[in-house]
């Protein structure tokens, strides 16, 4: 079984290759069978090609994201909140909590992204 340090550095690994807009280095932490549902309610994504083409459309968009936070895990699912900044125009912030199951190996079998626009991250409670 995948340790909880496995689990949060694949979590730090993701955050850090989403901000860099590096969809290769997103790409390395799924399963082949991955699904990626962003934002949730929406058709998941499955597998590699449909995941890399919804990080790669995104790859030109001016946002930044930093997890805020810390990670919390219980066995092989994890969750943190990322803070998302859109500096294009009128400047605005967003809070997104992402849900993570792994496989035993450390590698994302899938993630669920839950943004909510009207969470400011600057707000405590």
């Amino acid at each position: 079984m995948i340790s909880r340090e496995d689990i949060c550095a694949t979590c730090t690994d993701y955050v850090a290759a989403v901000a860099a807009h590096d969809t290769d280095a997103v790409m390395r932490l799924f399963t082949s069978g991955a699904t990626q549902e962003e934002p949730v309610g929406s058709t998941p994504r499955v597998g590699h090609a449909e995941i890399r083409a919804f990080f790669k459309s995104s790859e030109s968009f001016p946002f930044t994201v930093r997890r805020i936070g810390p990670i919390t895990v219980s066995g092989n699912v994890a969750a943190f909140q990322i803070r998302v900044d859109f500096p294009s125009g009128d400047a605005a912030s967003m809070t997104s909590t992402d849900i993570v199951s792994f496989d035993d190996d450390g590698r994302i079998r899938s993630i669920v992204a839950i943004p909510d626009p009207d969470a400011d991250p600057d707000v405590r409670g």
